[in-house]
């Protein structure tokens, strides 16, 4: 790789060599900033630097590394015990089940898809990660060590893992977390309990399509920085957690696709709600009266509800809602809320934007 003319090179992708045994030596190339290998059946190592290969290692300019389709690769490199990837920022993994991640320091975003147990255990090396997402393995539960040391991890993502049973439980290290999202996880019954307690910097909590997820742990109550809670079709949820009450930064609530047959009782001690959606709620039989205590309501969305014939008198009360959306809801709460004519008009008439 001492060639001048390769010295230049920022990219290099490779694809689909079935045959190829083993890499050049890319590490050596000075001015690389971006590496893409898949589908390489034998391929072991990404950098096979050799003692005596020349003054330029570790690929002291790259990037952005993305790897998938390489099911015999166990290391990044051949050489342990030296500076490697000084300047890599992103880790793109796709189905590489022997891999274990070294000790790397420089890396902020890594993405895991169809993961396995080697993979998930050696994150914990990559210590100054600030995003993480995890996606499609066929694990019932992650190795307890993969969330280990991630202290200034601000994003986590765990998506489509369809036989996962639980989530992790040692949280205590994510101290800075602020972003959790859930998605497809479709065995998980409940959230950690008591890990949850210990996201004190968490402001965005999404949990989707998880269709055995019947409960909300009560230690949601201790997310007081919390700023956003979307649950998005989990069908088996019936109700949130009374802890819910103890959300005091709680801007935004949006729940989705449940059997919730009322609006929990705790959400009225909810005092910093600005925007509440409230979506395909089939069982859903009317709005509470209380309602009305969500004096910081700025915006309320009501969508394909069904069975809400009218709207409670505790509307008169929300003076700050500046925006009420009502779609796919049966006609009648439609007549009902029609202007100047409906039943329902004298409680929102004092709302500037009204969506029928």
């Amino acid at each position: 790789m001492r060639d001048s003319i390769l010295k230049n090179i920022v990219s290099i992708v490779l694809r689909s060599c079935r045959n190829c045994l083993e890499l050049p030596a890319f590490g050596q190339l000075p001015s690389l900033r971006r590496l893409v290998i898949s589908n390489m059946d034998y391929v072991e190592y990404i950098d096979n630097y050799f003692p005596g290969g020349g003054p330029v290692r570790g690929f002291p300019s790259l990037e952005v590394l993305l790897i998938s389709g390489l099911p015999n690769l166990v290391g990044l490199s051949r050489e342990e015990g030296r500076e490697l990837l000084p300047r890599l920022h992103e880790i793109y993994i796709c189905n590489c089940p022997k891999l274990t991640l070294p000790r790397l320091s420089s890396p902020k975003l890594l993405t895991v898809s169809s993961s396995s147990n080697e993979v998930l255990s050696s994150i914990s090396n990559l210590n100054h990660l600030t995003t993480l997402s995890v996606n499609g393995g066929d694990m019932i539960s992650f190795p307890e060590e993969m969330l280990q040391n991630l202290t200034v991890l601000e994003s986590l993502q765990i998506e489509n893992f369809s036989q996962l049973k639980v989530l992790p439980t040692n949280l205590e290290s994510l101290v800075s977390l602020k972003s959790f999202r859930i998605w497809g996880c479709q065995e998980i019954e409940s959230l950690p309990d008591p890990g949850l307690r210990s996201l004190k910097s968490l402001q965005h909590l999404t949990i989707s399509q998880c269709n055995n997820l019947s409960s909300l742990s009560e230690s949601l109550g201790h997310l007081t920085a919390l700023e956003e809670l979307h649950v998005y079709r989990c069908p088996k949820l019936v109700t949130l957690p009374d802890s819910i009450k103890h959300l005091v930064s709680l801007r935004r609530l949006d729940i989705r696709g449940s059997e919730l047959k009322t609006l929990p009782k705790a959400l009225k001690h909810v005092p910093a709600l600005q925007s509440l959606s409230i979506s395909w709620y089939t069982e859903l039989t009317s709005l509470p009266e209380w309602l009305g205590n969500l004096t910081s309501l700025q915006s309320l969305h009501i969508d394909y509800c069904p069975k809400i014939p009218s709207l409670p008198h505790g509307f008169q009360r929300l003076t700050n809602l500046q925006t009420l959306s009502i779609y796919g809801c049966r006609p009648e709460l439609v007549r009902r809320c029609q202007k100047e004519k409906g039943e329902d008009w004298y409680k929102i008439a004092h709302i500037p934007k009204i969506n029928l």
